[in-house]
């Protein structure tokens, strides 16, 4: 879990960014113990602004001193705000909070995966869809920051599921709730808008087995952001309502995924906050361009 706050050097005071509503709160600083690898991980990011105060050796683990809000447990790392243009900021939020023009989606918030997707695949797949369908995930992994996908060869190690239906056997980890469709996804989150488990089915005898990776993929994207499909992207995008074969993902939704996976945003917010950080950033930055915006993470694992 983790918290999200907005740190303006021109302001006074910290403001949180939650899921409902935007909060003050005092501050104090101090240092926290953080693993050698957790800090490595931050460290060699350049997005992240992790301060070292030292090191110290316990129980022959070496352990970080980093400075720290206390805002609860975690460690912080600071991100700078990550500016975007208005026509660009119109189509993040119709595939996030399936905003059209006279209306949106209430409850939908900016929702992620946290820990890394472990992906097992059912054996009946076709191997040639399988093999396609990997390579694609691991392109995706490759060009999105704070985005790990992995595969296992055990169930029981797996937190995002594929399976076929209707073939020789009912796999005991299908989702009930797609028992009714002929194919889908159906994706679990925790209350910090965090993914903890995904399932997608495809039923072969509704699709056949060469459009089948059409259908993974599609599933696959989505299943990122609990993105929402939308009528203004054409059939060259995931993010369009066709099912047409895509040669290559689009930079334009590369962009999207990318910048729903910064932590130059606020994670778990609502399309209210979201646009009232931004409005409140874009003013900041009209009055002093070289003003140090930051985005705050508190981590607590």
């Amino acid at each position: 879990m983790k918290i999200c706050i907005t740190f303006f050097l021109l302001l006074m005071h910290f403001t949180i960014l939650a899921q409902d509503t935007l909060k003050t709160v005092s501050t104090r600083y101090t240092w926290q113990p953080m693993p050698m690898d957790k800090y490595k991980h931050f460290k060699d990011n350049p997005k992240f602004d992790v301060d070292s105060l030292g090191f110290e050796v316990v129980d022959g683990d070496t352990i970080v001193r980093v400075s720290k809000t206390f805002i609860g447990p975690g460690f912080r790392a600071k991100v700078p705000y990550e500016y975007k243009d208005e026509a660009f900021l119109t189509k993040y939020e119709k595939v996030v909070f399936n905003r059209t023009d006279q209306a949106y989606d209430t409850t939908a918030t900016i929702k992620y995966w946290r820990k890394p997707l472990r992906i097992y695949i059912d054996p009946e797949l076709d191997s040639l869809n399988k093999a396609n369908f990997i390579d694609f995930a691991l392109s995706i992994d490759h060009r999105i920051d704070s985005l790990k996908v992995q595969f296992t060869q055990k169930p029981a190690d797996a937190n995002y599921f594929i399976y076929l239906q209707g073939i020789s056997h009912e796999p005991y980890y299908a989702e009930p709730k797609l028992e009714r469709s002929s194919n889908g996804f159906y994706i679990y989150w925790n209350g910090a808008s965090q993914f903890t488990k995904c399932y997608v089915k495809i039923n072969p005898a509704f699709i056949e087995k060469a459009r089948q990776q059409v259908y993974l993929k599609k599933h696959f994207i989505r299943s990122l952001g609990y993105f929402f499909i939308h009528r203004d992207f054409d059939c060259s995008s995931y993010f369009s309502p066709c099912f047409d074969p895509i040669a290559k993902i689009s930079e334009s939704d590369i962009e999207i995924i990318q910048y729903h996976y910064s932590f130059g945003i606020c994670k778990g917010t609502r399309l209210e906050d979201f646009e009232q950080s931004h409005k409140v950033a874009k003013e900041l930055l009209l009055k002093n361009p070289n003003n140090p915006m930051r985005f705050v993470h508190y981590f607590d694992e």
